[in-house]
């Protein structure tokens, strides 16, 4: 599990009813971004519990990740996959 991910979860998983009543009386939409930076032979990514897929689906939100991919002279390799 990632922490940033879980530290959101906790902050607003008590809060879903006003999340959505906010995105329906507003016309809003929820979107969360993630930009990873690593260098080949990292692993940024380990997964996303159930629990994160869940509440981000509670409030109908959109997930993203963008990767930056960089050698050991950091020279970018591999951007926004």
């Amino acid at each position: 599990m990632l922490v940033p991910f879980q530290k959101l979860v906790d902050i607003f998983k008590e809060k879903t009813e006003i999340i959505n009543q906010l995105c329906s009386n507003l016309n809003l939409e929820v979107s969360l971004v993630t930009v990873i930076h690593t260098k080949i032979g990292n692993r940024p990514l380990n997964g996303i519990s159930k629990e994160i897929v869940k509440f981000m689906a509670s409030i109908d939100a959109d997930m993203g990740f963008d990767l930056y991919c960089y050698n050991e002279n950091n020279e970018l390799l591999i951007e926004e996959l």
